[in-house]
């Protein structure tokens, strides 16, 4: 059974373990043995890490895929819960390994970090499936949009989503245009931060994963920024699991390092294990792991 990691820093020997474990090509359709086998060892990983786990099925073309949810349970149920989740498939041809493996690797070492803790609020920690295009119509999501919407309709109170996405990549300068002109904003051209996206309604959210973040991981360097509109004015930035729960009014943020401003891998065969940066990525895990244990330790009512 894995050990509690809050007596020092993140493995990075076990990210990379993760990463190498779950990259691969894992598209749902093409290859729904293989992303079936990495639901495997996700869900083993953290039923290791003594959490109750179970699986929301949801169908699709015939076959039955799956979101993987383990939950920390707080002692007071009546407040909202903390979700912490990555999505777990690949997009075809790529072996995906900051698309999505990074994020899935943080949130497994995060499910590490938590052993032991008894939070004021639940944590969920969840592996969605596919947040890929499955079809020529190029929807994306369709894991994390079933989940939302099953906790809107059922009342689940969560105070907020944090969603890994592409957490792995670290370049000496971004991909294409400069992300100021992109976003209206001061973010570096240099590829070495962890960038934080929140919706309006979600600033509160954003403002204290950065002051955890600051305090906690000092040399971590971030940027955040709250999108009008949505993110529809610039739609990579609706590009992943957080907008099904924008869309659902709940608080989400994207930790992201800029994916395809940045990482020239992105969707493509060269997504491969090698090319990523475990010191960086050590970093955003320790980030999060904290947050999420701080963020729960807090007798909080609500962020609304």
């Amino acid at each position: 059974m894995p050990t509690s990691k809050r007596a020092g820093d993140v493995s990075i020997d076990s990210l990379q373990e993760h990463v190498t474990r779950v990259a691969g090509l894992r598209h749902g359709r093409e290859n729904y043995e293989e992303l079936e086998k990495r639901g495997e060892y996700i869900q083993n990983h953290l039923i290791s890490c003594g959490l109750p786990v179970m699986n929301q099925y949801l169908q699709f073309k015939g076959r039955k895929y799956r979101n993987i949810i383990a939950t920390v349970e707080g002692s007071r149920p009546e407040l909202p819960a903390l979700l912490v989740g990555a999505h777990y498939d690949g997009n075809r041809q790529t072996p995906g390994a900051d698309d999505n493996a990074s994020g899935v690797a943080v949130l497994l070492e995060t499910a590490a970090y938590l052993i032991g803790l008894t939070p004021c609020c639940r944590i969920d920690l969840v592996a969605f499936t596919l947040e890929e295009p499955q079809t020529f119509t190029h929807i994306i999501r369709r894991g994390s949009r079933f989940f939302a919407k099953q906790a809107r309709e059922r009342k689940v109170k969560y105070d907020g989503a944090v969603i890994l996405e592409c957490v792995g990549f670290t370049a000496e300068q971004q991909q294409g245009a400069s992300l100021s002109r992109l976003f209206g904003m001061g973010m570096p051209d240099r590829g070495e931060f962890l960038a934080v996206v929140a919706n309006r309604k979600s600033k509160t959210l954003m403002k204290l994963f950065l002051e955890t973040a600051a305090r906690n991981v000092p040399l971590l360097k971030t940027a955040g920024y709250a999108t009008p509109a949505q993110g529809y004015l610039l739609p990579q930035l609706r590009f992943s699991d957080h907008s099904s729960f924008w869309e659902q009014g709940y608080q989400a943020i994207m930790l992201n390092d800029t994916v395809m401003f940045r990482n020239g891998n992105y969707h493509k065969p060269t997504d491969t294990p090698d090319t990523l940066d475990y010191v960086f990525m050590a970093k955003v895990a320790t980030a999060v792991a904290a947050f999420a244990a701080e963020y729960a330790l807090t007798d909080r009512q609500s962020l609304h």
